[in-house]
């Protein structure tokens, strides 16, 4: 069974697709939708976090705990560690303080760190599909310290030791603290004297014992600090897939309805703001509890570029329930 639904007169914006199992099965449909332009508190895709992407305007993202905020310094390929189809978020301040390596005999060794090991704790609070949305990376090892022209050579975009395979999230390196602008490298600019302000690097210092960080007015300091100094911050980096995100809204007051019925439709507001929480594709996975809906898909059936008030068509499949959600800004 395949139909269409159509709703609205001028800027409808999205429609939203939940799954509930206890509800029939809907074996196929397609949904037509319009598109709302930019200066808008919903907008499609990911676009809008591209705006003044590694500037000190750079868009503020909420995602995993509703506590933390995340800096855009990369995307679509410019800026910090982004390819063509991911965009970078760096924690806006430290969310954790430690010692590099709090083991003796100390190095700086990314690989088996305490600084590995708090970057995979603060990774842990991401929700099973907020971690589906990242494109986890290698971290390459084999990088000597600073300063090193033999074997192995020192490489400001490596780490000592061995690779780290599957990293959700990760420390920069020297290459890439560079890369950043410089006013977003501050993790606290009411306090950049304290060393709580200061953050570690994932790149070797000019010793064994010491590991490259960021000062806290900003400064890439390569020569490092000692590696088993604890309080120093810990302010993890990591990918975003950016055909995982369906939406974009703004972080207070983005998205609203009524109840089902004429009334459901609510007009969308403007938005100048730069702070932003995501709408993310399911991954179509079941829970440990069974709940899920492996089977269910949907995909956009038109191609192209789509611009305000022109249709989306969206086809999907198999959905237990299938709730619309629609925007409207009335002429």
């Amino acid at each position: 069974m395949r139909g269409r639904i159509k709703k609205g007169i001028a800027l409808v914006l999205s429609a939203v697709l939940s799954v509930a199992t206890c509800v029939t099965t809907i074996p196929g449909l397609s949904a037509t939708v319009y598109a709302a332009g930019t200066g808008k508190n919903i907008r499609l895709g990911a676009a809008a976090l591209s705006d003044n992407a590694n500037t000190s305007s750079a868009a503020t993202v909420h995602y995993g705990s509703s506590s933390d905020t995340w800096r855009v310094i990369g995307y679509g390929g410019n800026g910090v560690a982004s390819s063509s189809g991911t965009l970078t978020l760096i924690a806006s301040g430290n969310m954790e303080h430690g010692a590099f390596d709090s083991s003796a005999p100390f190095s700086n060794n990314y690989s088996g760190s305490n600084l590995q090991s708090m970057i995979g704790t603060l990774a842990g609070r991401l929700s099973t599909e907020e971690a589906a949305a990242v494109v986890t990376r290698t971290l390459e090892g084999g990088s000597g310290n600073l300063g090193t022209t033999g074997t192995p050579p020192y490489n400001d975009n490596k780490i000592s030791g061995s690779d780290v395979s599957d990293a959700v999230m990760w420390p920069l390196s020297v290459a890439e603290a560079n890369d950043m602008y410089v006013d977003l490298r501050e993790a606290d600019p009411a306090n950049p004297t304290w060393a709580s302000s200061y953050w570690w690097l994932r790149s070797p210092g000019v010793t064994v014992g010491s590991a490259a960080c960021v000062f806290g007015a900003g400064g890439v300091h390569d020569s490092g600090l000692t590696v088993h100094v604890d309080g120093y911050g810990v302010r993890p980096a990591f990918n975003l897939k950016l055909q995982s995100i369906i939406f974009t809204s703004a972080a207070t007051g983005g998205k609203s309805s009524g109840n089902p019925g004429a009334d459901a439709l609510r007009e969308v507001a403007d938005y100048s703001g730069s702070e932003w929480k995501l709408t993310l594709l399911d991954d179509g996975s079941a829970n440990a509890a069974g709940n899920g809906h492996a089977d269910f898909s949907a995909t956009r059936t038109d191609l192209g570029t789509v611009t305000a008030g022109n249709a989306i068509t969206v086809s999907y499949e198999n959905a237990r329930q299938v709730q619309m959600s629609m925007f409207q800004r009335y002429l």
